[in-house]
């Protein structure tokens, strides 16, 4: 069984695979899959080759880049890995090197970015034994556990803090909102000044949105006052997600975890359990990077 490149361009790329049939049916899926994935690793190799830059020079932010050369590396997809000569740049004044094929095709680490969707998907819900038996299994891949642990880790990082910037602003802001006197009515005010700033327009359409709910529910925002008469401001929903977000993923027989890696599984677990998110990360990540 062979996979071919048969014809290409800048905007396709047609294989040619041969599968043989057997009178097992299992086998033969087994064989497809096999072909599938090999197609799939030419067509990987090839769409990745087309971010590389010609050698020329660059500029990123302020600074000009020049080529060192083409250099191998070796990465992960959903068909296999496959090693590949990119462009490494690096300025005039040395310190760390700067890859535009992997930033423009959004590489987290040695992995492609479906690849990295798929481990840290599963991974959100299953152990890293689970996910190895699971990839090697129905996807034909054989990845070792520190590998996964590794790009989820990455996947996690990346979550955080896009899900975090500003925090120093929310935990002020929240407890305004919880502890003074018409502390939403202030937070209303500080929004609408925000909108006087250059900011881009899809935070400019958050803000807007964030300042419609504060108008609308400003009747029903006085937290301060309601711990005061010892009324409850939280709601049952938090501790179903402690059950259902952390306990049924984090509290397996014999698990242990690090303050780190529980913090990057509970992140990709959130995402995986909220309708959309994870779909919104992953095309922020294709649009912007991580």
């Amino acid at each position: 069984m062979n996979a071919e490149i048969i014809n290409n361009s800048s905007e396709s790329v047609t294989i040619q695979v041969t599968i043989p049939i057997s009178g097992c049916m299992l086998s033969t899926e087994e064989a497809i899959q096999k072909g599938v994935n090999q197609a799939g690793l030419l067509a990987t190799e090839y769409a990745l080759s087309q971010f590389d830059t010609d050698g020329t020079p660059i500029e990123v932010g302020e600074k000009r880049y020049t080529s060192k050369g083409q250099f191998s590396k070796t990465y992960q997809c959903p068909f296999g890995e496959f090693k590949l000569f990119r462009h490494v740049y690096q300025s005039g004044e040395g310190g760390s090197t700067y890859c535009p094929l992997d930033n423009d095709a959004r590489i987290l680490v040695y992995s492609t970015p479906k690849f990295a969707k798929m481990v840290s998907s599963k991974y959100s819900t299953q152990s890293v034994r689970d996910v190895q038996t699971d990839l090697e299994d129905n996807h034909g891949r054989i990845i070792s556990r520190t590998y996964i642990q590794y790009i989820s880790d990455a996947v996690g990082n990346a979550a955080f803090k896009r899900k975090f910037e500003g925090k120093i602003w929310l935990d002020k802001s929240c407890h305004t909102l919880k502890h003074e006197e018409e502390g939403a009515k202030a937070l209303l005010k500080e929004m609408k000044e925000m909108l006087k700033r250059k900011i881009s327009k899809s935070k400019k359409d958050e803000i807007e949105r964030a300042i419609t709910y504060f108008s609308n529910h400003l009747h029903q925002m006085d937290y301060s006052s309601y711990l005061t008469k010892k009324l409850p401001i939280g709601s049952g929903v938090v501790e179903a997600a402690c059950k259902v977000i952390v306990k049924q993923r984090m509290c397996n027989s014999g698990m242990r975890w690090t303050e780190e890696s529980a913090k990057n599984v509970l992140v990709l677990r959130c995402f995986n359990k909220t309708d959309g998110k994870w779909k919104q990360f992953w095309d922020k990540c294709a649009r912007w990077g991580y």
